[in-house]
């Protein structure tokens, strides 16, 4: 059965539809733009911008070249500067998540950083960074991730030899720039990052970070303000270390290995370690090569003496507003003031074995221990009352606080651990004194 027509107007329909069929491909065969492309990285022969949409005349598979034209000029591209749409929608729409990394670029000081295939850990290498080569930011991912102790995003780069890839940002240095990257580079390439840490803040003891860390505070060891400073204008760092005091004066700093420093001139040698650690290292007076852990700690040294001179203050304070005058009836009389001074009289029964028989019952009272975790829910805290003839060795006690006076547990100093400021045991038949409050 054949078609059938309803009229001469269906005829013109189908007429003026064979007509547009036939010349559509005459009409896209005269486009002169075979698509568009966003400018990734330009060059310095090139009058285009990075980040620019342009306009693509011809592709040369063989040569890998875009045909560009820009005032009726024709520009040769490699392929790699160009990130290729068949529309102008889609060149628009890249376009807008590229702009704020326009000026974004990178470098790194590792040898051999990889280059891979996708941003994941165990993808294909796919291309090596040099030490400082310069590579193009394109993009980076949404989230951080973490490698080990490494914490950073996978940036999507562009090398300038063409290779297109992801490489983890713990080594790489990002950079703005709107002028001579290369030029940019080449100063921070000559800067050493880790020397001017060093040179330029003021260490102390991993004791003080361990301190601060478990909350007991050696108030003494702070306040004699142990040190490492370095004087870089005078060519001079000074270590102040407990019993040892040294200037080192060097003439200059060498560094014979990554992150390592030496000072010509003299002993010392300085690592780097990226926990705000350094290893310090020399001879003492004795001849002795030792090494010793600083640290940088944020806190502010005066603060954390203040804080706790405070929490000492308090706890003679609880002394006191439950009674200044300690009485009892075999061990004598203890009168404590608010300048943290005491006197104790009557003591004759604890000569010798508790106190010495050469004081005079006159000295300054403190609280410089701790309880451990056991002894805790016992009692309420350490005493320690120094007498002004032995004013570097103290008598501790513990003491538990009742309704009408204070009792107190004498401590032998071989249970007390000096190093961590704590008691953590009576000892074997310790001696128990009740004080009444008067």
């Amino acid at each position: 059965m054949g078609t059938h027509f309803k009229g001469r107007k269906d005829i013109s329909r189908i007429l003026l539809l064979s007509i547009v069929i036939l010349i559509s491909p005459f009409f896209k065969g005269c486009s002169p733009y075979k698509g568009h492309g966003v400018m990734l990285w330009t060059g310095e022969k090139l009058p285009f911008k990075t980040g620019e949409i342009i306009n693509i005349k011809e592709y040369y598979h063989i040569d890998k070249l875009y045909i560009a034209e820009y005032q009726n000029t024709e520009y040769e591209i490699a392929e790699w500067r160009i990130m290729f749409f068949e529309s102008h929608y889609d060149a628009e729409k890249f376009t807008q998540e590229y702009n704020p990394l326009i000026n974004t670029y990178a470098f790194t000081k590792k040898n051999g950083l990889p280059v891979r295939k996708e941003p994941k850990l165990g993808q294909n290498k796919i291309y090596r960074l040099r030490s400082g080569q310069i590579i193009k930011v394109i993009g980076k991912t949404n989230e951080k991730t973490t490698i080990g102790n490494m914490v950073d995003y996978w940036y999507w780069i562009l090398t300038d030899d063409g290779y297109l890839g992801y490489t983890y940002g713990w080594n790489l240095k990002i950079i703005e720039s709107t002028g001579d990257v290369e030029e940019q580079v080449t100063v921070l390439m000559s800067e050493d990052p880790d020397l001017e840490k060093l040179l330029e803040n003021v260490w102390r003891p991993k004791h003080v970070q361990d301190m601060i860390i478990s909350g007991k505070i050696d108030l003494e060891y702070l306040k004699n303000d142990f040190s490492l400073i370095p004087h870089a204008g005078v060519n001079k760092i000074i270590l102040n270390f407990e019993e040892f005091y040294r200037e080192f004066i060097y003439i200059d700093i060498l560094k014979p290995n990554p992150k390592t420093y030496s000072f010509s001139g003299t002993d010392l040698k300085i690592q780097m370690y990226p926990d705000d650690r350094i290893a310090v290292s020399y001879y003492d007076d004795d001849n002795l090569y030792v090494s010793k852990n600083f640290v940088l700690i944020y806190k502010n040294i005066n603060n954390l003496i203040t804080k706790e001179e405070n929490r000492r203050k308090d706890m003679l304070f609880r002394f006191i507003n439950n009674s200044s005058q300690l009485e009892s009836g075999t061990y004598g009389i203890i009168i404590l003031s608010k300048d943290n001074r005491f006197t104790w009289t009557d003591f004759e029964k604890l000569s010798s074995w508790v106190i010495p028989d050469n004081v005079s019952g006159n000295g300054r009272v403190d609280f410089p221990y701790y309880l451990s975790e056991d002894l805790h829910e016992s009692y309420d805290g350490t005493i320690t009352f120094y007498f002004d003839e032995i004013r570097d060795s103290g008598k501790t006690f513990l003491y538990k606080f009742a309704q009408d006076g204070v009792k107190m547990i004498f401590i032998k100093e071989e249970n007390i651990d000096e190093e961590e400021l704590e008691i953590s045991r009576l000892g074997h038949s310790p001696l128990v004194i009740f004080f009444n409050f008067q």
